[in-house]
């Protein structure tokens, strides 16, 4: 994809970028030159104070974004996907290339240029699953203001370091971030309530496969409901694990049930869970 601007006023490079491509993040707009995807009349120019004059053609050669996106389902108004692990959902100033989001708005902007798509809800970078975005912002306030009539049903996977002393459960929590972006728990009075409902599937005397159901949607609220149980999930880390065998936070968003805005049928998303969580119990 191409963006074309003309110039209309003499200034240097830097400038006319911070002017036009105020869409951007400043971290974006910072990484255009070094990443030689500007040119001025037809050549790559990567000098911050390169003098522009009027009438110079400016191009910004946006990379292509390869897709190898599953879809689960897709209408006029929703696209459900399956989130491969190890991609953001949505950019940062620190990392915004690869992300979900991208790729989706890519895949709809191919089908006609004004396409656009809204988050909803997001599954943590290692998280894989199911994940829903909204074609249009009027649509996306009515899931995001009505989310405890619309969603019906969210169901994890995961597989944790150790096996839960009882094997069907309940974790209420009040959780709160910290400065470093951790989630922790803390008092009814300072924190966020967060409802996390366990059940183990199966064990090894190692690991155990457990499927969780949210009454709540809080950050990394399934990861901290199993730190409290004493058992991480696998890979872990930030919340306690202390192995990493197959190289990804194992928990998966198996299925999402909700209520469609427009139509008012219910639909029930699901996508397989990775071979690997299986490989851990055979």
């Amino acid at each position: 994809m191409r963006k074309e601007y003309v110039v209309k006023e003499v200034c240097i490079l830097k400038e006319f970028i911070d002017e036009n491509m105020k869409d951007l993040s400043k971290h974006k707009r910072k990484s255009l030159l070094t990443n030689g995807v500007i040119e001025v009349n037809g050549k790559v120019r990567t000098k911050y104070n390169y003098p522009l004059k009027v009438g110079d053609k400016i191009t910004l050669k946006e990379k292509e974004i390869p897709t190898s996106l599953e879809i689960l389902y897709e209408d006029d108004d929703i696209i459900v996907v399956n989130k491969p692990s190890g991609v953001l959902t949505v950019g940062t100033d620190q990392h915004e290339d690869h992300t979900l989001y991208r790729e989706v708005s890519h895949y709809v902007k191919q089908k006609k240029a004004s396409n656009r798509i809204f988050i909803v809800h997001r599954l943590d970078r290692d998280t894989s699953g199911v994940i829903l975005f909204c074609k249009n912002q009027k649509l996306k306030r009515m899931f995001q203001d009505h989310w405890n009539e619309l969603v019906l049903k969210r169901e994890y996977i995961g597989v944790t370091e150790g096996v839960p002393r009882k094997r069907k459960g309940t974790v209420i929590q009040y959780l709160k971030e910290n400065e470093q972006y951790l989630v922790y728990a803390t008092s009814e009075k300072e924190g966020k309530k967060a409802i996390t409902h366990y059940e183990v599937l199966k064990e090894n005397g190692v690991n155990a496969y457990v499927r969780f159901d949210l009454e709540t949607g809080r950050k990394n609220q399934i990861r901290v409901a199993c730190k409290s149980l004493e058992c991480p999930l696998v890979g872990d880390k930030k919340y306690g694990a202390k192995t990493n065998p197959r190289h990804r936070l194992l928990l998966h968003a198996s299925l999402f049930s909700c209520i469609h805005p427009v139509s008012k049928k219910k639909f029930v998303f699901s996508c397989k869970v990775p071979s690997d969580f299986q490989k851990m119990f055979k």
